[in-house]
């Protein structure tokens, strides 16, 4: 996320922020917004050994996994 590294799920305060600001800046309505993470594990070993992470605890998924799961993702979405 931003170049800051694999966070895991720590990095779900960047997708709220970054709501805010399209909402202040740029004239996106609030009430459209809803910030969305889609946990496909981490590679920081860090967060895969502490209890208190509250992520998927395993290695991440690969590329082509992780397209499938994202465009599932939205067309569920979509579909609803």
């Amino acid at each position: 996320i931003l170049g800051l590294g694999d966070l895991g799920t720590n990095g779900m305060p960047i997708a709220i922020g970054k709501i805010g600001l399209y909402v202040a800046g740029g004239g996106f309505h609030d009430v459209h917004a809803l910030p969305v993470q889609l946990d496909c594990g981490t590679d920081n070993k860090e967060l895969q050994c502490d209890e208190l992470y509250m992520g998927t605890r395993k290695p991440r998924i690969d590329a082509d996994e992780h397209l499938s799961f994202v465009e599932e993702f939205c067309m569920a979405v979509r579909d609803k």
